[in-house]
């Protein structure tokens, strides 16, 4: 069976959910993120500061920080198909995710990334995700994020 939900990279459900989500909360992320999302031109520019919560932490050689350009409410008009004459309401509907970059160069220095904004979207639409995660483990690291300024 397919869970609904992973919460700390294992599923939860029912009664097991909110426990594991305060957990995973209350846990102290390794890594800290700064991010902040501006829409110019089309263009939505990323910046990212990242730092290690503590000195003598190490990054995982394969960590990697994906920045997610996201449209937090969507609605569609269905003119064909199974839901025709419907319309459909979405929420934070992710429009494009980056390549990582690895969490050792981030540390390193500002990080900036730039997505292409949908041609009708306002920058109250948009909201960008951070995530930092090691590949070899497959847990998220910390992640957070922003909404878009203009």
């Amino acid at each position: 069976m397919t869970p609904q939900l992973l919460v700390d990279n294992r599923p939860a459900k029912g009664a097991d959910v909110a426990p594991a989500a305060k957990a995973a909360r209350d846990r102290a992320a390794p890594v800290r993120i700064d991010a902040a999302a501006t829409l110019v031109d089309g263009e939505v520019s990323v910046a990212l500061t990242l730092a290690a919560a503590a000195e003598d932490w190490e990054a995982p050689a394969k960590a990697g920080v994906t920045v997610v350009l996201f449209r937090k409410r969507a609605v569609t008009e269905c003119t064909a198909g199974e839901n025709k004459g419907k319309t459909l309401e979405e929420f934070f509907v992710v429009l494009e995710a980056l390549d990582p970059v690895p969490l050792k160069d981030a540390l390193k220095e500002e990080t900036k990334r730039a997505m292409k904004a949908p041609k009708d979207a306002k920058a109250s639409d948009l909201g960008v995700a951070v995530l930092v995660e090691d590949a070899a483990t497959m847990k998220t690291l910390a992640c957070t994020w922003t909404g878009v300024r203009s």
